[in-house]
């Protein structure tokens, strides 16, 4: 499959599942929709995920169904995913961004390395924002993050079947609203 290409540029080689990519009038990848589906030694992964590519950089839109099987244990994974990127970022700046701070990192101490990392924080990676769907823990509900990427609302039912309405406090605890027993 094709690598991707940004600002007219094609991206590295790298192994990409079979699918389909979009491209918009610049020809700059804007989407796809990849497919894949394995059995070997006992082991099952399967799933096709549909994106769209915010301008200029990565997705922030999928529909996604994963699934994995492996003796006789399931994980699934089913929904709709929306993430943030930084506002006006560029997939080829950020990465070139990324591989600079990996070079500093290895020339620092550990404590300069925490603190830098601490000053970066998020801001140059994805933020999931929405979550709606099944998770690989088998609980089906919304789920909602801030722009830290940090959930702080979880309306879902679990996977025994009860009914939750969770809300993250200020200290970073969730508190069930429904306060089942």
């Amino acid at each position: 499959q094709h690598p991707g290409r940004i600002n007219g540029q094609d991206l590295e080689k790298r192994d990409r599942p079979a699918g389909i990519l979009f491209f918009n009038e610049e020809g700059d990848e804007c989407g796809g929709l990849i497919y894949y589906g394995k059995t070997e030694e006992g082991q099952t992964a399967s799933g096709m995920s549909f994106t769209m590519d915010q301008y200029k950089e990565d997705q922030v839109l999928q529909i996604i169904n994963s699934e994995a099987y492996s003796d006789g244990e399931e994980k699934i994974a089913r929904g709709i995913l929306i993430s943030d990127l930084p506002t006006g970022s560029d997939l080829l700046t950020r990465m070139a961004r990324v591989e600079e701070i990996k070079k500093q990192l290895e020339t620092m101490s550990k404590e300069e390395a925490e603190q830098l990392m601490s000053e970066i924080g998020n801001s140059l990676g994805r933020q999931r924002r929405l979550f709606l769907g099944r998770t690989s823990g088998n609980n089906s509900g919304l789920y909602l993050s801030g722009p830290d990427g940090k959930q702080k609302l979880k309306i879902y039912v679990d996977k025994n079947g009860t009914p939750k309405l969770e809300v993250m406090d200020k200290e970073g605890n969730y508190k069930d609203i429904l306060e089942n027993e």
